[in-house]
């Protein structure tokens, strides 16, 4: 579904003996399921390193197997009622095949995070697949493929030594990431995360590498300074948007229809806009979302004071995590329905069965879970 984008064809292609070019990531794909074969339900997403959001169907024995890549960078949704099931990249294309009834649950998880974390949709009919995930039709069982490991690795080395490994991790994945033989964009915004993304683009890149900042007009803060150093620095070619409140309220309709699961971001309307710079001079831009949760960002620090402190408190884990998104946590009860909010008030939320080994792991080893 949608185009697969495997970051290592090349390795694949040796290891599965092919001597001669294949047309695209979706034929190397293909070889792969001949090669291994459909007896180990696993084996062939294992060796998949990329982003893709796959339908495997096995004609001998009449499944379907739904598959996504590790990361999440494609979706697939599909209809939990009925004999007859749809899926599709993107949810909007499932609307004729449900029955439109809101789950409250992820609406409840929605006022929490800002986003609905774990399979649920808003639709009650409707699941995402997860990523690292399988879902096989039509028994219906679910399987990942891969899970995210603690391994505690050079423990009694010294602080240069980790410095080293994360400088060739970065290298190695933003290599993976960049295009053959044509300019790269990076959404730089002066931060730590994006220039570094930046810096290593134009140390490993053999195009050019374009940059690119949002502003939101002279009287508003905005890290412009910080970005164009980088920039300056990296020599790139630098490009800045600058966005009013007018442009924010006008392509906020046109943002919320390219959402499937509604994102309560405030740089949803920015990016979508930064992305349409971005694409009259590249096809591909990396950026440096994700670092925050990597490096014991906002969300861990409530989390290890209440690790610490939630004798005195009387606050547990689950709820201070939710805290930490500073949304709604603390208000469902006056936002949502009396009658809503008695029937889902009890209900867990998706996050109890991982926060407390995650805290754990990032109360004792500096917040990098």
């Amino acid at each position: 579904m949608g185009n697969p984008w495997l970051c290592q064809p090349a390795l694949l292609g040796e290891y599965l003996g092919l001597t001669k070019q294949w047309e695209s990531d979706l034929h190397l794909i293909a070889h792969l399921w001949e090669h291994l074969g459909m007896e180990d339900t696993l084996a062939p997403w294992q060796q998949l390193v990329g982003t893709f959001a796959i339908a495997v169907y096995d004609r001998d024995r009449q499944t379907l197997t739904l598959g996504r890549d590790p990361a999440g960078g494609q979706t697939l949704y599909y209809t939990t009622d009925g004999a007859t099931r749809w899926i599709a990249p993107r949810m909007r294309s499932l609307l004729p095949h449900h029955h439109r009834e809101m789950d409250e649950i992820a609406l409840r998880d929605y006022l929490c995070c800002a986003f609905v974390p774990g399979e649920r949709t808003l639709w009650k009919g409707v699941r995402k697949l997860l990523p690292g995930t399988t879902l096989q039709l039509p028994s219906d069982q679910i399987q990942p493929y891969w899970t995210l490991q603690e391994q505690i690795v050079g423990a009694t080395e010294p602080i240069e030594w980790h410095s080293q490994r994360l400088r060739h991790l970065l290298e190695e994945t933003v290599k993976d990431a960049l295009p053959n033989h044509e300019p790269v964009g990076c959404f730089l915004s002066g931060g730590i995360d994006s220039s570094c993304v930046t810096a290593l683009a134009r140390q490993l890149h053999n195009a050019p590498v374009h940059t690119f900042s949002i502003h939101f007009g002279k009287p508003y803060p905005n890290e412009l300074e910080f970005s164009s150093l980088v920039a300056q620095h990296c020599q790139t070619h630098h490009h800045i948007l600058e966005i009013s409140l007018s442009d924010l309220w006008a392509f906020l309709p046109e943002a919320m229809v390219h959402l499937d699961n509604p994102i309560g971001d405030p740089l949803t309307v920015p990016n979508l806009l930064l992305g349409r710079v971005a694409k009259q001079f590249v096809n591909v831009a990396l950026n440096g979302e994700g670092g925050d949760p990597c490096f014991g960002g906002p969300k861990n620090q409530p989390m290890l004071i209440q690790s610490v402190y939630g004798s005195f408190n009387q606050q547990d884990a689950v709820h201070a995590y939710l805290v930490s998104f500073q949304k709604c946590a603390t208000d469902l009860p006056q936002l949502l329905k009396p009658e809503i909010w008695q029937a889902i008030r009890s209900e867990p939320y998706y996050l109890e069965g991982w926060l407390n080994s995650d805290l754990h792991y990032s109360v004792f080893h500096s917040g990098e879970a």
